[in-house]
């Protein structure tokens, strides 16, 4: 969804590709990426999405994670326009970078 600053309303915004729950979330310049959580079957993913603003759809990304993550616990994005996710429920935690 989508804020608008003017008439201060919401506005739906594209259809996700794959339903998704507890995901990471961040973005990149324009770029808004999702990444890993509970898909539409309640499993864990690995899935990675991308919205550019201003588009009509989700597009899935280059790659996805190296690993199913149901549970995120945690995604930042860095002036070098980097993207880290931190996994904590899969067989191999750890730290992942993504750069769109």
């Amino acid at each position: 969804l989508r804020k608008d600053a003017e008439i201060r309303t919401w506005s739906p915004c594209p259809t996700l590709i794959d339903p998704r729950s507890w995901a990471a979330a961040g973005s990149v310049e324009t770029t808004i990426i999702l990444t890993g959580g509970m898909n539409g079957r309640i499993a864990p993913t690995n899935e990675v999405d991308t919205l550019t603003v201003g588009s009509s759809s989700w597009e899935q990304a280059s790659c996805n994670l190296p690993v199913r993550a149901g549970f995120l616990s945690g995604a930042v994005t860095t002036e070098d326009e980097r993207f880290i996710v931190v996994v904590g429920d899969s067989p191999q935690n750890g730290v992942y970078e993504f750069i769109p």
